[in-house]
């Protein structure tokens, strides 16, 4: 059995019969898809269903079988008489005629909704090709210039390609779209589908892109499917007037576009133009390049337009038509430095960088002319900042020519240097090779000494080749120099929260036991700036007394001084320590006073292999005027240890703790009954507390007949304990576990 000539025939007796799918599907007791299914020769009716469907449309099952109603005799089977009216589910009657092939090109065109095959395919080709051979040109030979310049050739070639592709898509759709209308003849159209039954092929109403309604005929478009598809229904196909015949198919594809084909109005012309222009107006500047004309557009509105001999390279300032001093390699950079200054760097064959300050005339009255780098007098800064004034430029009697920081630099003189106008200035070194431009700023003022007024900027930017940020610089007037000096001197002054307190400044460091009414000023800020010295932290350790104060500085690799007072600062003493010792890198560093007069100071180093461990050990019995070296504390056995701990009672008696280093988790301890003349070493009873380890001693006093001593994780932890004892050399007991909650 031939499923398609089977179907054929069903669908011809049931429109026979005046019968839609679903009244026929109802009489045989299947759906009206079973039946569009066998129609269109996808499917063939089952065995159970034949007879009763052959009794349904008048034929015998073996005619149903064969696709094909047989002759009675020798009698012709009588013919179908047309219903007078349209069967429910047909939209159309069978077309056997082609349509008319009359403005099918114009049909193609309204028809697809693609908006590009509307425009010229001619100029979209012609602008694709410019496009592309231009960019790819100024690409392969280094002609493009400027950052912007590159962008732009590149923007051209990308619309060349986009330009070119849819040139030749459009060529391609109309023409299919044409073909299509020519040859798609006979097909028969439902309420959801098209059927060709010469080839069994259908389209689904629902997926219409377009349906246009043209003059005698309708035209439907698929033109999202693989390859566009259109078919042209002529007017006398139809069972329907053309009016509800386009209704019909928009009620079935509500999602298709539905149009009337009109004669191409000017519109579509002017439309075409438009975007012919655009095209040109993106190639003007790439055609101008060809021709050695480039030109930029200031912010302010100025045009430069240069003009490049691409033989000789000699370039030319249309606007002021001014040549280059010499003659160009290579591309150019253009940088507008003010709305009316654009500096032009660029490069001669022998490599060397020049720049040329393109200038719009004067900003005056224009009956004066005067000198930029006479107008430069005075000092200009970038920052208001007086710590960090960034770049600074300066031009005054006490130094020759400018100078510009950084880097110091003098001898930008009048011999070297190079006016453009009457803004511009190029520095240039010993070789006339530029190496800065100044411009006068837009609010460059005078003042009625002919001096910089205040406010007046100039702008200044390295000559360069890469990219360069111009820097804006202000002109620093006598007044600013007073508030500046003013504003150094408030925060060179000192601020105490305490009575007695100690602060560093940028004017250095200051003490006070007054609560600030007197201070004593032992460092200059020149020397913190030199030792490093930014806050009170760094004068650690820190000794602060009623009468006294005294503080350890480095001041140079492990040059440790002491300065003491014991005046409130009247009088200020300095001894170095570590002298004549070749010294290493500090780990600890001690310093107390148990009264006005005692007081102790330690510095180890820590251990160096070949030299071991540098420990010094100092006391004073005058608040710090003098002090005395003494015997330093040394284990039994093993290798010298660092001080790391240093407590005394009182002027005689004192503790010190060795760094146990990784052989126990607790340090050394040494007791001193003579000021710090010998030592012995003492026992605690470490299994008692309930730390794990101990770093070194923190304190050390006497309380109602016994001697206390306190020991300390700090800095690695927060555990503290508490020993006490009759005798400073034993034995010790443990007192307590706790922490530290300073």
């Amino acid at each position: 059995m031939d499923a398609k000539r089977v179907g054929s025939l069903i669908a011809f007796l049931r429109r026979s019969k005046g019968l839609t799918q679903q009244q026929l599907a109802d009489r045989i007791g299947v759906t009206n898809r079973a039946v569009s299914k066998w129609e269109t020769g996808q499917g063939l009716p089952d065995v159970a269903v034949l007879p009763e469907l052959a009794r349904a449309l008048g034929c015998t099952v073996d005619e149903l079988l064969a696709g094909e109603l047989t002759r009675k005799g020798s009698e012709e089977p009588p013919a179908a008489e047309p219903p007078e009216t349209p069967a429910p589910g047909m939209l159309l009657a069978r077309m056997d005629d082609p349509a008319s092939t009359e403005d099918l090109d114009a049909a193609a065109a309204a028809c697809c909704t693609r908006p590009v095959v509307r425009w010229p395919r001619l100029v979209l080709l012609l602008i694709g090709i410019g496009g592309i051979a231009a960019g790819l040109w100024f690409a392969g030979t280094g002609l493009m210039g400027t950052s912007g310049q590159a962008l732009r050739s590149a923007l051209v070639v990308i619309c060349g390609l986009i330009c070119c592709h849819q040139a030749i898509f459009a060529g391609r759709l109309r023409h299919q779209l044409a073909l299509d209308m020519r040859k798609n003849t006979q097909l028969e159209v439902y309420d959801t589908q098209v059927l060709w039954p010469k080839n069994g092929r259908t389209l689904s109403l629902g997926d219409l892109s377009a349906v246009c309604a043209g003059t005698g005929s309708v035209t439907l478009i698929w033109d999202r499917v693989p390859t566009p598809i259109a078919v042209v229904v002529p007017e006398t196909a139809s069972t329907f007037s053309q009016p509800d015949f386009v209704a019909r198919l928009q009620q079935a594809a509500p999602g298709a576009t539905v149009s009337q084909i009109t004669p191409p109005r000017l519109s579509r012309y002017v439309k075409g133009l438009l975007f012919a222009l655009l095209g040109v107006l993106l190639l003007l500047p790439s055609v101008a390049v060809a021709f050695g004309v480039t030109s930029c557009i200031s912010p302010t509105g100025k045009i430069l337009t240069l003009q490049r001999d691409w033989e000789t390279g000699v370039v030319t300032d249309l606007h002021s038509h001014t040549q280059f001093p010499y003659p160009v390699v290579g591309r150019m950079k253009e940088q507008w430095l003010t709305g009316d200054c654009c500096a032009i760097t660029y490069q001669t064959i022998d490599g060397s960088t020049h720049v040329y300050l393109a200038t719009y005339g004067d900003r005056g009255d224009g009956l004066s002319y005067y000198y930029v780098q006479s107008a430069l007098y005075g000092t200009w800064r970038e920052n208001d900042s007086v710590t960090s004034p960034g770049y600074q430029l300066r031009h005054d009697g006490e130094i020759t020519g400018v100078q510009v920081t950084p880097p110091d630099r003098y001898g930008w003189t009048y011999d070297n240097n190079v006016q453009f106008g009457t803004i511009g200035l190029a520095l240039c070194d010993e070789d006339g090779l530029p190496q800065w431009v100044v411009v006068l700023g837009r609010d460059y003022t005078f003042d009625e000494h002919d001096l910089p007024a205040a406010g007046s900027t100039i702008v200044l930017c390295p000559v360069s080749m890469d990219a360069t940020a111009p820097i804006t610089l202000t002109i620093y007037t006598p007044e600013d120099q007073q508030a500046d000096e003013n504003a150094a001197a408030e925060a060179a002054k000192p601020s105490f929260s305490r009575d007695i307190a100690c602060d560093v400044t940028p004017g250095g460091v200051y003490f006070t036991w007054d609560g600030g009414i007197t201070t004593s000023n032992p460092l200059s800020g020149d020397s913190c700036q030199q030792y490093g010295i930014t806050e009170v932290g760094d004068l650690q350790p820190l000794v602060l007394q009623e009468n006294g104060a005294a503080f350890l500085v480095e001041i140079d690799y492990n040059d440790i001084w002491i300065y003491c007072t014991n005046d409130r600062g009247q009088t200020w003493n300095s001894h170095q320590l570590f002298h004549d010792r070749d010294v290493r890198a500090v780990s600890d560093k001690l310093l107390g006073f148990t009264d006005d007069s005692f007081g102790y100071a330690a510095i180890s180093t820590e251990y160096s292999p070949g030299a071991g461990i540098a420990v010094e050990l100092y006391t004073t019995d005058d608040g710090g005027t003098t002090w005395q070296q003494k015997t330093i504390p040394t284990p039994q056995v093993g290798r010298d240890r660092a001080i790391n701990g240093l407590a005394f009672g009182d002027a005689q008696n004192g503790i010190a703790s060795l760094e146990s280093g990784t052989e126990n988790n607790w340090p050394y301890l040494f007791a001193t009954t003579d000021a710090g003349n010998s030592w012995q070493e003492i026992e605690v009873p470490w299994e008692d507390t309930d730390a794990v380890w101990l770093r070194c001693i923190e304190s050390l006093w006497y309380s109602d007949g016994r001697w206390y001593m306190q020991l300390t994780q700090n800095p690695q932890g927060r555990k503290v304990c508490t020993f006490s004892a009759e005798q400073l050399t034993g034995p010790w007991t443990c007192e307590k576990t706790e922490d530290d909650l300073r």
